[in-house]
């Protein structure tokens, strides 16, 4: 695959942020490839991709206005990613408008998605996890909730509590915090109806915990 040349390329500096997730998801839906930068000024990553012009989104927090994800099944690009680096220099990854969409309708059918979720977002919008979050919560009119700070245990409990949240997102490295505290969960875990976890290995027993902790 290949960018069209005819494609308006912007860079979005990644900000875990409303105004970046409604500026590459208004990008895509326009029909234009939105690329993550690491700041202004990545160079590499501007020439290496032809960005034409750099957003530098705001960083505003909390209840997100989402701006809805268009389904596309075409096979255009619509979104240039850089793998973390483990193995050598970040390798940028071109991503399809098919690929965003199948993907996002295969995460709606399998969770049984609907309107009434209002997700607390544990990880970064800017990841590709999170921003499938993003997608996923936009096309079925849900809300979703950026913390200020990042994950925050405490926080997160308490949005349970008072009913403000019944989904949330996260790392194994993050819901073992939550397992390790589970206390703070146990009188509202039955609150929670949609969890997606990311990126690294769970055991059983691991998962096991979980579900007894969020029976729903």
């Amino acid at each position: 695959m290949t960018i069209n040349p005819s494609q308006q390329v912007i860079g979005v500096v990644a900000e875990n942020s409303a105004e970046y997730i409604n500026a590459v998801i208004s990008h895509i839906n326009g029909g234009g490839v939105a690329v993550t930068l690491r700041s202004q000024t990545d160079s590499e990553r501007i020439d290496a991709v032809n960005v034409t012009e750099v957003i530098v989104p705001g960083r505003a927090t909390g209840w997100v206005d989402l701006d809805s994800y268009q389904y596309s099944v075409a096979d255009s690009i619509s979104q240039v990613l850089f793998t973390s680096g483990t193995e050598g220099e970040p390798k940028g990854i071109l991503l399809s408008n098919r690929a965003l969409s199948e993907t996002t309708t295969r995460l709606i059918s399998a969770m049984e998605m609907d309107s009434s979720i209002k997700e607390y977002l544990g990880v970064p919008a800017y990841y590709s996890f999170g921003f499938g979050r993003c997608r996923v919560v936009s096309q079925v009119g849900g809300q979703l909730y950026l913390p200020v700070n990042g994950f925050n245990l405490l926080e997160l409990s308490e949005m349970v509590a008072r009913e403000e949240i019944n989904a949330f997102s996260a790392v194994p490295t993050l819901v073992r915090l939550i397992l390790a505290e589970r206390r703070l969960f146990a009188k509202h875990g039955e609150r929670i109806l949609w969890i997606e976890i990311g990126s690294q290995y769970m055991s059983s027993e691991e998962k096991m915990q979980l579900k007894i902790l969020f029976p729903r």
